[in-house]
């Protein structure tokens, strides 16, 4: 049987948060933000992201 868990988490643009600075982090990847003309790089980050494999969208070594 599997399981499922959902998570949902506010960024607030009004206290300085930034959505694609976010999802880099969470995900563990190089974003470009082009609103900001700025690249989030979180690849170096321990630990895994969310979306690591993004084919299967779990991580990379997870067992079945």
């Amino acid at each position: 049987m599997a399981l499922y868990h959902f998570s949902v988490r506010h960024v607030s643009r009004g206290k300085g948060q930034m959505v694609v600075a976010s999802a880099a982090y969470i995900s563990g990847q190089r974003i470009f933000d082009s609103y900001y003309n700025k690249i989030h790089d979180y690849t170096s980050k321990v630990g895994c992201g969310i979306y690591r494999n993004s084919d299967t969208g779990v991580c990379a070594g997870a067992s079945d």
